[in-house]
């Protein structure tokens, strides 16, 4: 059991690093699992007579994209997180060997949350075999519905868990293991934000391989489940609060877990440095017994510019302006598709 452990655990390192040795690799290798998950499915819809209903399901349009984006972001991970330490390294103070024990021992959470998610959404595969879609049903095509669940389940659950297991907690991890790291002065006053734009990046193609499909895929199966005539009250409220649940444990840790945890870490820094120029400004300000003309211009001139450098200090703001602008995007597009989608469908069911 252990060793299948080990060697599931093995995985998404070979997944890596086969397909992520090029970008341009990685894209093509994206899109032919797209192209794969997309002709399979049509495959079954072109044996039960179900084609015009299986192109026009936009749920599992977007779940394919969800399934190649995933593809994309669990080989892309590695990469992206060595590119972060590699352009973080100029302004840690630990040594050689100490960075690269702990960029070792980073990359190997990054992947550790993937056997439990990809077994957690293997089950959700396996257990929509058992819920019938009133589309599908209304159609006589049951049998494509759970040809497609079950031919697509082993990519979904891979993908999907893997690259939910990078979002939620390896992300998480590389944010969290910084404060392991000793910075040098001026990280917060000379431009070491910079320095984040590699796991500035690594969020947005994380996001946008995985938090966006998944949460189109979730919108369109709710609108395309729920708005039919087949499904009383209680069923609705079944699927939507299971829906919400999935985005719940999901899809929003991914956002909002990482940023938290690297605002956290900012903030840090910026009060260490703000400590640090309050002490030189107090140092500054103590005056010898019998100062010295010279003595005391160079204190002045150097207290102005302590005074200076304060007001960056304390204009610095301790977050990713990227990530902020992709929360506040996607809160509008989940705040319109629930106004204008999700609400009036919903009160129309409850009413009705």
């Amino acid at each position: 059991m252990r060793s299948s452990i080990h060697w599931f655990g093995d995985l998404p390192w070979l997944w890596s690093r086969w397909a992520g040795k090029s970008i341009r690799r990685l894209t093509v290798v994206s899109v032919a699992i797209f192209v794969y998950c997309f002709l399979i499915g049509l495959a079954g819809a072109v044996a039960t007579g179900g084609v015009n209903l299986y192109v026009r399901d936009l749920a599992w349009l977007f779940g394919n994209v969800f399934v190649a984006g995933g593809a994309f972001a669990l080989a892309y991970a590695p990469k992206g997180v060595e590119r972060f330490f590699a352009s973080m390294r100029p302004w840690l103070a630990n040594s050689p060997a100490e960075i690269a024990s702990e960029e070792s021992a980073t990359l190997r959470l990054l992947y550790r949350g993937v056997l439990p998610l990809t077994i957690l959404l293997l089950v959700v595969a396996v257990a929509n075999v058992t819920v019938k879609d009133p589309r599908y049903s209304s159609a006589g095509l049951d049998n494509l519905y759970m040809w497609m669940n079950i031919s697509g389940s082993p990519t979904y659950a891979f993908f999907g868990g893997g690259t939910a297991a990078v979002a939620i907690f390896g992300l998480a991890a590389v944010a969290y293991r910084l404060r392991r790291f000793d910075l040098k002065p001026g990280f917060i006053l000379q431009g070491g934000k910079a320095a984040l734009q590699p796991f500035n990046q690594l969020l947005w193609v994380v996001w946008g391989t995985y938090a966006f499909p998944a949460l189109l895929t979730v919108a369109f199966f709710i609108g395309g489940t729920t708005n039919t005539q087949q499904l009383d009250r209680r069923q609705v409220q079944v699927i939507t609060i299971g829906s919400l649940v999935f985005i719940a444990v999901l899809i929003i840790p991914s956002i909002v877990l990482p940023q938290l945890l690297m605002h956290r870490w900012l903030s840090k820094q910026k009060a260490e440095e703000l400590a640090h120029i309050h002490r030189e400004l107090q140092a500054t300000a103590a005056l010898p017994l019998h100062p010295e003309a010279v003595d005391v211009q160079a204190r002045v001139l150097r207290h102005q510019h302590l005074l200076y450098e304060l007001q960056q200090a304390q204009a610095f703001r301790p977050t990713l302006t990227d990530a902020r602008f992709f929360i506040q995007i996607g809160g509008s597009i989940a705040l319109a598709i629930a106004s204008n989608i999700l609400l009036p469908m919903l009160a129309s069911k409850l009413t009705g």
